[in-house]
């Protein structure tokens, strides 16, 4: 008696068939397989999940990169042990007044669990919260990042007045140079400052001088006023906690694009003051245009702080768009 397949060299007929295996659930959705190479998850990453998970439920904001830390608050402090495919994390949080401290870390400690889970593949055995520090709503608002934005201003007439001085400067500077050259036989040539101290040598009291003297007093008392004339603050204020500004320009191009949408409207112009929107239409002769504009225009500027007036003034031209 022979087996099957031994001494005929017939195939047994379980020969080729490889063992099935079953799939190991590791949260990643993808089958073991004894090809398939091994992961290595670095335990800085792992905190790293662990502490942005944490801060989605304690409320703390991400830590920013180089000026943008001062201020800032922190992410909670994680810390974590992985052994194999099984993680042990320790995390330090901050919860405001008026929690249920067991609620808030259940909440933590399960919300944890399931993204590092699910972004990491392992298994997390033990989730332990402690609670580091109780904080205040009073607290929280006192810790802006930054106060809200002051109105911005506008230069004021003393750049005008910087930008000639500047020149002025300038061209005495360039006239300095030319004449050092001069002196060093660099160039050839007369040197500019003898020839106008030449000038003013010998120089008498004339008429017109009689007229220039008020005149040079004047613009530098405009020079002196316009130094310390306060800047103009044209922007509009946006109803917001951090200081938001709409340019005029903006609001002009805001309220143009509103009336360019009307059926009835040819050409719109617009001008921002600062209590009123003026508007000037040219219509088809639709009746009920200028109303439909008037409130459209409102409502679109409804978020400025303090709504201006809506004025408008149509001329119709009976040409249909």
């Amino acid at each position: 008696m022979t087996r099957e397949g031994e001494e005929t060299g017939m195939p047994s007929a379980m020969e080729g068939i490889e063992p099935e295996v079953p799939p190991a659930d590791d949260h990643t959705g993808v089958p073991a397989s004894p090809h398939r190479g091994r992961l290595h998850i670095d335990d800085r990453a792992v905190r790293k999940v662990a502490e942005e998970a944490a801060a989605e439920v304690t409320g703390r904001t991400v830590t920013r990169q180089g000026f943008a830390t001062l201020g800032a608050q922190s992410l909670p402090r994680a810390t974590v042990k992985v052994i194999g495919r099984h993680v042990r994390i320790s995390l330090d949080v901050s919860t405001p007044d008026g929690r249920s401290l067991p609620e808030w870390a259940a909440r933590t400690r399960e919300h944890v669990k399931e993204r590092v889970a699910a972004l990491t593949g392992l298994t997390v055995d033990v989730t332990d919260v402690r609670i580091a520090r109780l904080g205040s709503p009073e607290l929280e608002e006192s810790q802006r990042l930054l106060p809200p934005a002051q109105r911005p201003a506008r230069p004021g007439p003393a750049r005008a007045a910087g930008v000639c001085l500047a020149l002025l400067v300038t061209g005495l500077g360039a006239v300095a140079l030319y004449d050092a050259l001069v002196g060093l036989d660099v160039l050839d040539g007369g040197t500019a400052i003898d020839a106008a101290l030449n000038r003013l040598d010998g120089m008498e009291p004339a008429s017109w001088m009689l007229a220039a003297g008020p005149g040079i007093a004047l613009v530098g008392l405009w020079l002196v006023l316009a130094a310390c004339w306060r800047r103009p603050r044209r922007s509009l204020p946006v109803t917001s906690d951090t200081g938001v500004y709409a340019s005029r320009p903006a609001v002009e191009g805001l309220a143009i694009d509103t009336v360019a949408q009307h059926p009835g409207v040819v050409k719109a112009r617009a001008k921002v003051r600062a209590k009123a929107v003026i508007l000037r239409l040219d219509t088809d002769g639709e009746a009920t245009a200028e109303q439909e504009v008037r409130d459209r225009v409102g409502e679109r500027l409804s978020r400025l702080s303090g709504p201006p007036e809506i004025r408008t003034s149509v001329r119709r031209t009976g040409i249909s768009r």
